[in-house]
């Protein structure tokens, strides 16, 4: 076989193009493999934004309840037609109640379909707090300081199959938190404040003190008695984090914190 000159620089100039693609894709990691590697099945998904609040509390139905989305608002009205939690909410009723529809996450693909699993959570959540064994309401701050108040809560993580419509697992915890009240200082521990409703005066310095090791933030309204509405985000704090606010005006300041809700992780601090 004879191999002609220009048979030699054509091929050398194939070889030479595919060496200089193949250094292109692998520079730019666009080769199969590395573009497998890298895929990622949600990168074109977001997550379906649609939080609702379910119902208020009232004057003598304390029972705050919301969804992240319509699925898992969906599993809430499941929840609450169980028997079972209907006993619950009975056996508490009068104390403070949040109600949760945490899950199923809902996500959008690029064509604005949505899609979730069919699998619900719903988290109910009892808070209350004792002095010496006796059920305490919102206090003069003044009136608690060197008193060892004591917050309970209980939560029960409820499993809801929404194909079903029925719940498939319920389990329950409890937490009591006791300490020491210092003058116009609320403690921010295992997902309560503490006290978490108190009266003030007007012009009093509240600090919020994280003795917990996980974050947490103050997010609320300050609605004054001449209408303003004031937005107040503390940020997050971490474990001895401090924060500090002024109240200048009489008013009513509700607050939580943002990640903890569905613990029921919220208070009051009316200004007189």
């Amino acid at each position: 076989m004879i191999v002609k000159k220009n048979d030699i620089i054509i091929l050398s100039s194939i070889i030479a193009t595919i060496l200089i693609i193949g250094s292109v894709l692998i520079a730019t990691e666009s080769l199969p493999e590395q573009r497998a590697k890298d895929f990622n099945p949600l990168a074109n998904m977001t997550i379906k934004q649609d939080m609702r609040i379910i119902k208020h509390p009232l004057f003598d139905d304390n029972v705050f309840s919301y969804a992240i989305n319509d699925v898992a608002e969906e599993a809430v009205y499941i929840a609450v037609e169980d028997q079972r939690i209907r006993d619950i909410l009975g056996t508490y009723k009068g104390l403070e109640i949040t109600i949760s529809g945490i899950q199923p996450v809902v996500m959008i693909d690029a064509n604005n379909n949505e899609l979730h699993n069919g699998i619900g959570e719903v988290i109910i959540t009892v808070n209350w707090e004792e002095e010496n064994g006796i059920l305490t309401k919102p206090a003069r701050f003044d009136t608690l300081i060197g008193k060892s108040i004591t917050a309970h809560q209980k939560i029960w993580t409820i499993i809801v199959d929404l194909n079903a419509r029925k719940i498939i697992d319920i389990s329950q915890k409890e937490r009591v938190i006791e300490n020491n009240i210092k003058p116009n200082l609320v403690y921010m521990d295992v997902n309560v404040y503490l006290p978490k409703s108190v009266i003030i005066e007007k012009g009093t310095t509240i600090e919020w003190f994280n003795v917990s090791y996980l974050p947490h933030n103050v997010l609320g309204v300050y609605k004054t008695e001449d209408g303003e509405e004031i937005f107040i985000d503390s940020k997050f704090m971490d474990y001895k984090g401090k924060w500090r606010y002024t109240f200048d005006k009489r008013g009513i300041f509700e607050y939580r914190c943002s990640i903890h809700l569905e613990d029921g992780m919220k208070g009051v601090i009316i200004i007189e």
